[in-house]
């Protein structure tokens, strides 16, 4: 199973170790809000498939802002401002968060998908929303995504969708 790790990820040694204990992919946010070139030093290094930015925006008065730690620090850039200066420095996809979204199960923030998936010509993964099937299905109709990252509909009983049988190991 394909991997992406991130969580304080803030140098080239983190990112080789998470590569050396099996994560195909490494997700940076706050290391590259706070150091821009630390996108463009990983991409050369590890190659830009390698390196995930997770975009996490919070809406406020219907102004998108970036963010650090989990929307906790804001920072005063345009996610399609920031989505294009994270690609001009190599990086190789984003994952993109509604922090106003996430965790809510009422659907996906489609403006902000939409707006940033045509900013870059990199990979978009739209995260945070997804309450039902039919959330993921508009997602990728109404927007030019790669793909969608969805957690909640798996952790509960609501969606048995997939059946599989327990092996011994």
């Amino acid at each position: 199973i394909p991997l992406t790790v991130g969580g304080g990820i803030k140098n080239l040694n983190e990112i080789e170790q998470m590569l050396k204990n099996g994560a195909d992919k490494v997700s940076i946010n706050s290391a590259a809000i706070d150091n821009i070139n630390l996108i463009k030093q990983a991409s050369k290094v590890f190659g830009s498939s390698t390196i995930v930015s997770n975009l996490q925006c919070i809406k406020i008065d219907k102004k998108y802002f970036i963010s650090k730690s989990n929307g906790r620090d804001l920072v005063n850039i345009s996610p399609y401002d920031w989505s294009r200066k994270l690609e001009d420095h190599g990086l190789g996809e984003i994952l993109l968060t509604s922090v106003n979204s996430e965790g809510l199960q009422k659907g996906f923030d489609i403006t902000l998908t939409k707006k940033v998936a045509k900013a870059v010509n990199i990979p978009v993964i739209a995260n945070g929303g997804a309450g039902n099937f039919n959330d993921v299905l508009e997602v990728i109709k109404k927007t030019n995504i790669e793909g969608v990252s969805i957690s909640s509909l798996f952790h509960n009983d609501k969606y048995k969708k997939f059946k599989y049988k327990k092996q011994k190991i």
